[in-house]
């Protein structure tokens, strides 16, 4: 028998399940963080958060209730190109290290040229439509989100438990520690809800992305050193979710 291949063989059955587990995650956890950032947060240029997507939603979703002129729709699209290459410069910044806080200004700033550009281009009618319609998209969301919070906490417990070979008394102690996060995410979710907050105000310091971030250290200290090495390749595995 070849030593070398059984080796080998052996490590990628014990890594296989990490990035099994990372695939499996992801939705998950990137599920939790919609929960966060939520409608016109500050992601992408054509995603959720991002500029392009008031843009994209006003030229696709609105043109008819909004009645936009023919010019008015060539303006919109004139941003679009633009404001997708500032979104993908951000993404570029944070591969190269640029620090959370400076992407969230960056992206605020960013998020908010779009939204001016926008108005500008629509009267006071057309505004205040957008804004109503708006409005009722992150209602809608927020009521979503607040009704997954509990079974979503379940699924991620769940998933460390299979994953990480959890003991009955880690895994209470993992859901104690992931249940303690949804009480800040509900507030920051009902906020957005009422219109007493933007949904990016959740990425700020102290904030609901905080708190779900922060209860990674809590985790490890119930972890074995095993557990805690296979935990946070995990986190690395899953994209936005590196140990801190």
């Amino acid at each position: 028998m070849n030593t070398k291949l059984t080796k080998r063989s052996r490590s990628l059955w014990l890594w296989l399940p990490l990035f099994l587990a990372a695939a499996s995650l992801s939705g998950c956890l990137d599920s939790q963080r919609d929960t966060l950032v939520g409608p016109s947060a500050g992601g992408g240029a054509g995603g959720p958060g991002g500029g392009g997507f008031i843009i994209g939603r006003v030229l696709r979703e609105d043109a008819d209730a909004l009645a936009l002129t023919q010019d008015q729709k060539d303006k919109l699209q004139a941003l679009v190109a633009p404001t997708k290459a500032s979104f993908e410069a951000l993404r570029t910044a944070r591969e190269n290290g640029t620090s959370d806080d400076q992407l969230r200004a960056q992206g605020k700033a960013l998020r908010e040229k779009v939204e001016a550009d926008v108005a500008e281009i629509l009267d006071a009618g057309q505004n205040a439509k957008l804004q109503q319609s708006i409005a009722e998209r992150r209602s809608k969301f927020a009521d979503e989100q607040l009704a997954q919070l509990g079974p979503r906490t379940e699924r991620h417990v769940d998933f460390l438990t299979k994953a990480l070979v959890l003991t009955p008394s880690q895994t209470a102690q993992v859901r104690t520690i992931l249940a303690g996060t949804e009480a800040s995410r509900r507030a920051a979710l009902e906020a957005v809800k009422s219109g007493q907050a933007h949904p990016e105000d959740m990425l700020a310091k102290g904030g609901p992305v905080e708190a779900v971030e922060g209860a990674a250290d809590a985790v490890r200290a119930v972890l074995t050193p095993e557990q805690t090495i296979r935990y946070d390749a995990i986190r690395l595995l899953v994209p936005g979710h590196r140990p801190s």
